[in-house]
This record gives C-alpha cells, sequence and structure tokens, in this order.
C-alpha cells in the first residue's frame, strides 16, 4: 500500500502508522488534510491488485482502539458511521480502480479478524501539559506544582479516581503540616490553624498526559508574603522526596519538622507506592530561580515509608514528688508511687534497685520520676512511660 493515496471521496490520505506487516503493510492507519483518521485492512489479494476496508474514525475512537479499549473486529464491524468503504487498488497505483461503501453488517467475516484481537499499545488520550512550568507560574502569578504519576499497565491516559483523590489529599495535608512547622509552634494533633490552611491551599488546575499529570496551582495569586509560605512548603517537600531511602537523613530532617510532617508525609508516601510506578514532582514559583523538582519511585517511596514507620518521638520531663511507696517489685523492676492523690506507676532504674530493697511499702518518699511521652509516627498514638530514677525516705521515715 502507498504512502499517499488519492481517493475519490475522502480526498489525499497520508500513511500514519502501521500495525501489521508481510512484504507490505497489511493493517494501518491513515490522516487525511483535515486531521481525520482512517483504519485500513487488506481483504483480498491477486498478482494485479488488491482490495482494502477502510473505516472513518473519531480521535476519540481511534485512541479507544488503538491503546486496545476496542477490538479490531469492532472497528470495522461497528463503525461510527455505519459503514465502511472498499476499495481496490492496481499494484503500484495510488487511486483507487474501484470504490464503493458496505454497510457494517453487510461486511463478510472473512473480511474482519476475529474478535478480540486487540493493538494494546499505549496512546496519550489527553494533551500534555507544557514542559514550561517555570514560564506558566510567571504569566499567571500563581505557585505551580506538577505531579507526573506512573500508573502500571496503562495504556491511555487515565487514572482511578479513588486513588487520585487520595494522592491529592495527602499532597494537601503534608504542605499543611511543613507549613504549621515553619510558621508555628507544631502541634501533634487537632485542627491546622485557618490562617496556614489559607496560604498553603492548592488548587487543581490541569490534567495531562505524560503519563498521567496533574497541575497543581496556588489557590492565592502570590505576592512577597503569600508565595513565601506556599513556596517554602512545597521546597520542603520536595527536599524530603530528594532525601529518598537514607533513613537516618529522614529522621534527622523529620525531627525538626516535627511528629505530624512525618506522619503526613507517611501517609503521602503509602498513597503514592500503591499502584504508582514512579512518581515526579516539579514546582515553580513566579519569582526568579525559585523551582525544583524530585521523582521517587514505587520501591524507594516503601523503603521511605518503613523508615518513619520505625521513627517514635520521645520526650522526657522529670517530675519532684513527695508521695506514699504502695507498690515495688525488685524482680519486676516495677514501682508505684501515690503523690497528690496521682498515681505514677512504671519501671525502676538500675540505679534505684538497691535502694527499692530496702525501701518499705505505705512510707512517704521524695522521689524523682522521669516521664516519657513516645508518639508513635505510624498510628499517631502517644504512650506515657514513668521511670522512677531517684527515692529518698523523709520525715519519720528515716528512723
Amino acid at each position: 500500500m502507498n504512502p499517499v493515496l488519492r481517493i475519490k471521496e475522502l480526498g489525499q490520505l497520508i500513511q500514519y502508522e502501521v500495525y501489521d506487516y508481510y512484504d507490505e503493510p497489511l493493517f494501518l492507519a491513515y490522516r487525511d488534510e483535515l486531521g481525520h483518521f482512517y483504519f485500513a485492512r487488506i481483504v483480498n489479494e491477486d498478482t494485479e491488485s488488491n482490495e482494502w476496508i477502510f473505516v472513518a474514525v473519531s480521535q476519540n475512537r481511534f485512541n479507544m482502539i488503538r491503546s486496545g479499549g476496542l477490538d479490531i473486529n469492532s472497528a470495522f464491524s461497528q463503525a461510527e458511521l455505519g459503514y465502511c468503504y472498499h476499495i481496490g487498488f492496481k499494484f503500484g497505483s495510488q487511486t483507487p480502480f474501484f470504490e464503493g461503501k458496505i454497510n457494517c453488517e453487510s461486511i463478510p467475516q472473512s473480511f474482519l479478524p476475529h474478535q478480540g484481537i486487540t493493538l494494546n499499545l499505549k496512546t496519550e488520550t489527553l494533551p500534555k501539559l507544557s514542559e514550561q512550568i517555570s514560564e506558566r507560574a510567571i504569566q499567571t502569578k500563581r505557585v505551580l506544582v506538577n505531579l507526573h504519576l506512573e500508573f502500571p499497565n496503562n495504556l491511555r491516559t487515565e487514572a482511578p479516581i479513588s486513588k487520585l483523590g487520595e494522592i491529592l489529599i495527602a499532597t494537601q495535608d503534608l504542605l499543611n503540616a511543613i507549613g504549621q512547622a515553619q510558621k508555628e509552634r507544631a502541634t501533634t494533633r487537632g485542627v491546622v490553624p485557618q490562617n496556614i490552611l489559607s496560604t498553603n491551599e492548592m488548587l487543581l488546575s490541569g490534567i495531562g498526559a505524560g503519563s498521567f499529570e496533574l497541575e497543581l496551582a496556588s489557590a492565592t495569586l502570590s505576592n512577597l508574603l503569600d508565595e513565601a509560605a506556599i513556596a517554602d512548603s512545597i521546597n520542603e517537600m520536595v527536599k524530603l522526596i530528594q532525601i529518598g531511602t537514607d533513613g537516618e537523613k529522614l529522621k534527622n530532617r523529620l525531627s525538626q519538622l516535627k511528629i505530624r510532617v512525618a506522619s503526613k508525609y507517611l501517609g503521602f508516601l503509602t498513597s503514592i507506592s500503591n499502584e504508582v510506578i514512579s512518581t515526579e514532582v516539579k514546582w515553580a514559583s513566579p519569582l526568579p530561580g525559585k523551582f525544583g523538582k524530585a521523582e521517587i519511585t514505587k520501591l524507594n517511596a516503601q523503603i521511605a515509608a518503613d523508615s518513619i514507620k520505625r521513627i517514635e518521638e520521645n520526650k522526657f520531663n522529670d517530675i519532684e514528688v513527695i508521695g506514699q511507696l504502695v507498690g515495688a517489685s525488685l524482680s519486676q523492676h516495677d514501682f508505684e508511687i501515690i503523690a497528690s492523690e496521682k498515681k505514677y506507676y512504671g519501671k525502676v532504674d538500675t540505679s534505684v534497685i538497691d535502694i527499692l530493697s530496702g525501701a518499705i511499702l505505705g512510707n512517704t518518699y521524695q522521689a524523682v520520676i522521669r516521664e516519657k511521652h513516645n508518639l508513635k509516627v505510624i498510628t499517631g498514638d502517644e504512650e506515657t512511660i514513668y521511670f522512677l530514677i531517684s527515692l529518698v525516705p523523709i520525715g519519720d521515715d528515716l528512723q
């Protein structure tokens, strides 16, 4: 089949893609001068000529057939126009020696491949977003973030909305947590202050191919004050991703940003490590020189998440109390003291074991109790543990 055809009813057709070939193309696509697509399949051949069927397809139908969403049999037998073109060519000729139309229901089965045969070619069904993210940031006067998500076995530019929703929520939550850690005293739980939510809010502003790309834009136009808030949060998010799987660096950085950021970054990593093969984050500000990018694979996201799950935030506070020793176990290294109607129960430090062995239950003691708070990133649960590190008898108990 010639790469350029001149057909009376269809005009000039230019070869677009070849899908099946044996000495010459057997199944291919053409495109006319207006950008319309046609699939063409050889159906008969002799020593002097061959016969073809052509089917006109819309851009959406072309994408579905090319990506395997619709089989080749259906492309012809269920044509959008209800008919195909039956055209014959002499060898070496660009113009047909006969051409006509054939209704779909009248197409001989010998003209069609078996049902279920598909092309399964990766097809971008959305236009790509511009690579010039810095330029777009300047044009829109907004801070922009592009999330490039590579989904497995995705032949079209499509993505599950439940997964996209999870990723978008995790991204916003992480930016809010970082914003709070950067601008004021970070809290472990509770509502993030409204001023942080406002300055860190992102909006979905575009969707494109490559494999699946989301463009997020700051909710407010950028100025020297607001731009700094959201840009700093995004930049910190990118830096966390750039750390990758280095558990020690990740722990050190998250310890500075506090436990809420650690928890939300864990949520972000979890959201992109279930079904996404790789994730790339690009960002740009309208201000010159403020941009960046980071990429993380599914495996590295899982490794980083496992590192965060092992992080616990520990806080110590030594409390001096005067109370009654109501329980003690040398074998279990346990103690129990009641002071000011509050009960302290926990473990005995090794340095106090000898003193505890001579202590008398019911007597009053001056004690130093170390209060340790453990906060687990993975669950957000806080655990308080008490350690007895000093025990001194007082008053009449000295006798």
